[in-house]
């Protein structure tokens, strides 16, 4: 059975039957509907398709690009593969067999859930930001502005730090979400944090901000970071110029979202470059730059 680059399992969701996708590096994916998780192997290491899981294609990246590389160790997310570094015998690149079965589970395992479970996430005593004081309003809380002020955080955190990924529980046809029920989580990282020889500094290389409620938290207590040292590391993802709202009028145009429903939307490089729409058994692809459709 064939599981390279750019491939996903469809399994039925173990609660509702919804199809889940999961990348088989990764080994769990969270149900578009119930936000349940479910994973390749009873265990849960992932890796191994249920017996008579179907291997396909996985949405594509943005057209016009040479598709994507090997993934890179940071995440499953993909990015450039890991060469040596001239003159520097101390920074030698981690074996990315090690790598991805590090990290990409750690990022996988904070996946978005309802609000409420990703609250617990980040321990009794999280950082936390009203989202009064960050100009967004709950019942009508706009990613866009959740990028902006996560990252504003992120760069006091690490100078360093850049985006990586947004994943949106419950995307309105008028691009926003309301964040009573379900979350927003944002993820950045330190490319000098994943990248380093010294673990104290890779163990606090990944955060992640969660919107929920009527607040920002990130953990204080629990640091992210990956096992093996990242070298060379990945390029930060580019923020999306397709907006969520655009994203949103793309969707209802394509008939992926109805006036009144919501989706799961993401752009996240462990799976696409491309925004994902989650709607059923054949999620939809749209460029991040120009919202324009992309065939999977």
């Amino acid at each position: 059975m064939n599981q390279g680059q750019g491939q996903f399992v469809q399994v039925p969701c173990v609660k509702c039957g919804t199809v889940v996708w999961i990348v088989p590096s990764a080994g769990v994916g969270y149900c578009p509907s119930c936000q349940t998780p479910n994973h390749l192997s009873p265990a849960g290491a992932g890796g191994a398709p249920q017996a008579g899981a179907p291997v396909v294609a996985g949405p594509p990246v943005a057209p016009g690009a040479a598709g994507p590389p090997p993934p890179q160790v940071y995440g499953g997310g993909y990015g450039p593969a890991a060469q040596p570094v001239a003159g520097s015998a101390a920074r030698r690149p981690s074996k990315a067999g090690a790598i991805a079965g590090g990290i990409a589970a750690v990022i996988a395992a904070a996946a978005v859930t309802g609000g409420k479970t990703a609250l617990r996430n980040f321990g009794k005593d999280p950082g936390k930001a009203s989202l009064s004081s960050l100009g967004i309003t709950p019942n009508k809380a706009d990613p866009d502005k959740m990028i902006a002020s996560a990252l504003g955080y992120a760069k006091k955190w690490r100078s360093d730090a850049v985006f990586r990924s947004i994943n949106i529980s419950a995307l309105g046809a008028d691009g926003t979400q309301d964040l009573s029920e379900k979350n927003v989580l944002v993820e950045f990282f330190s490319p000098s944090g994943i990248s380093s020889l010294d673990k104290s500094k890779r163990d606090d290389s990944i955060k992640k901000y969660n919107f929920a409620g009527e607040d920002m938290t990130w953990d204080t207590k629990t640091t992210w970071g990956p096992k093996k040292q990242v070298d060379p590391p990945p390029p930060g993802t580019p923020i999306p110029t397709c907006t969520a709202k655009m994203l949103a009028a793309a969707a209802v145009k394509a008939g992926a979202l109805k006036p009144g429903a919501t989706v799961h939307a993401s752009l996240d490089p462990t799976f696409s470059m491309a925004w994902i729409v989650q709607t059923g058994a054949t999620p939809k692809s749209f460029d991040a730059s120009t919202c324009a459709p992309v065939k999977n």
